[in-house]
């Protein structure tokens, strides 16, 4: 068979796969879904490791913790601006938050994952909760680490959600996340870098393999998780996280997030993708080495995108039907263009972040003690601000000390990382 004979077939098989392996998972997963609804139970032995750098104004989630005191560590770099510091230390001193300071060459390392993994290094509690900047918990932290610490997993993924949808393209994320965290049900280990949760012991063996490719960083300690065997799972406790209220800026995000994906279904295929056949043959067969034949047959019949979009219009109107409104009927475009404008952009921009960090991102266990370069690290805690020549002590912290008033109470005792503490952390840096 040849010419539109054998686009027919394709785009025949092509529906038929994609609906069976990528549509039935999340329909089965939306039939299983559960919804948080608290415990009477606490606990409060864990700490928030946020990792934080180049703007203090990335940092909008700091009211909503001030609850938590001294258990929220915010981990940065000591190559930072003087401006910098003295904005961070106004929000520490504010709300009893700790400081460390990690001395990580930025052209060495990714910022984002090497400040998490010290940050994980500098802790003593039992659990360790790794939260975006502008991420907000919906619940009780202290109830989902009481639910956590009853359960045997390891490491669990949360439900993570937009904070708001007001923007035609917030609605339309609104719409992609509520698909994403369906699937966590099934797909646990595709943590969320916006916030997951787990037993610090645990993240501590993860992260001596990690990577610290920042680009997919975060779905990456899933996965070492459960290839070292873990109990990975996922508790559909609710995360609020800011998204990109305009395409412009959504069209960067999704870029650099598709480098991510193209490393972790194509470069690292391998490393446990096949173990799920349904996720293996959509994300990295279709998706993927399919690439060329969705553009060749939209350009030799573009009459079959019609098709295509009325097929997924049709599910995902069925599947929202009770949430229903006129974004749905934007929906499908929406994700045409992710697979096909997106996607390949992707893989330039996996390239190149790969070309500047001079590795692939390639995921292994590393069984052996291997050479790691040293990187120290000062805990600056909120009780007394340590000056150093990078930085100077906030205004608010200067005037209370002038004034002889006292720093306002924080949450203190084995919460903590220990007090004017400086240690030494094995971070891998490459």
């Amino acid at each position: 068979m040849t010419g539109v004979t054998d686009l027919q077939l394709q785009l025949l098989t092509l529906l038929v796969v994609a609906f069976f392996i990528d549509f039935s998972p999340v329909i089965r997963a939306r039939q299983r879904r559960k919804h948080w609804t608290g415990t009477a139970n606490r606990n409060d032995d864990f700490t928030i490791v946020i990792p934080i750098y180049g703007k203090v104004s990335y940092l909008t989630n700091a009211p909503h913790l001030r609850r938590y005191g001294s258990r929220v560590l915010l981990s940065t770099t000591t190559r930072e601006k003087p401006e910098f510091y003295a904005d961070l230390d106004r929000i520490a001193d504010e709300y009893g938050f700790q400081i460390l300071r990690s001395d990580i060459p930025r052209k060495r390392a990714h910022l984002c994952p090497a400040l998490t993994k010290a940050g994980v290094d500098a802790t003593h509690t039992a659990y360790v909760m790794r939260l975006d900047a502008d991420t907000v918990p919906e619940g009780d932290l202290d109830e989902l680490v009481a639910v956590f610490a009853g359960s045997e997993l390891a490491v669990t993924s949360l439900r993570t959600l937009p904070s708001r949808a007001q923007t035609v393209v917030e609605k339309l994320q609104s719409i992609e996340y509520e698909i994403s965290m369906d699937m966590r049900f099934d797909f646990s280990w595709l943590t969320s870098g916006a916030g997951f949760l787990g037993r610090t012991s645990v993240l501590k063996t993860v992260f001596h393999s990690h990577t610290l490719f920042d680009s997919g960083e975060d779905v990456e300690f899933g996965k070492l998780a459960k290839l070292m065997r873990f109990t990975v799972g996922h508790i559909p406790f609710v995360l609020r996280t800011d998204v990109p209220d305009t395409f412009a800026k959504w069209f960067r995000q999704r870029i650099v997030w598709e480098a991510g994906n193209f490393r972790h279904q194509i470069v690292n295929f391998y490393r446990y993708n096949w173990r799920r056949p349904t996720y293996f043959l959509y994300y990295t067969v279709i998706l993927y080495l399919m690439t060329p034949l969705r553009w060749y047959a939209a350009v030799k019949s573009p009459e079959y995108l019609l098709v295509i979009i009325g097929a997924y219009w049709l599910f995902t109107y069925v599947m929202f039907w009770r949430q229903r409104s006129w974004a749905l009927l934007l929906f499908p475009i929406y994700s045409l263009v992710s697979v096909m404008v997106i996607t390949p952009l992707g893989i330039w921009k996996y390239l190149r972040i790969a070309a500047t960090a001079r590795m692939v991102g390639r995921i292994s266990i590393r069984r052996r003690r291997h050479r790691q370069a040293p990187v120290h690290a000062r805990v600056i805690a909120p009780a007394r601000r340590i000056r150093t020549e990078s930085a100077e002590p906030s205004d608010a912290l200067r005037d209370a000390m002038a004034n002889g008033a006292n720093v306002p109470p924080v949450d203190r005792g084995r919460h903590r990382v220990r007090n004017d503490e400086t240690v030494l952390i094995s971070a891998v840096v490459r």
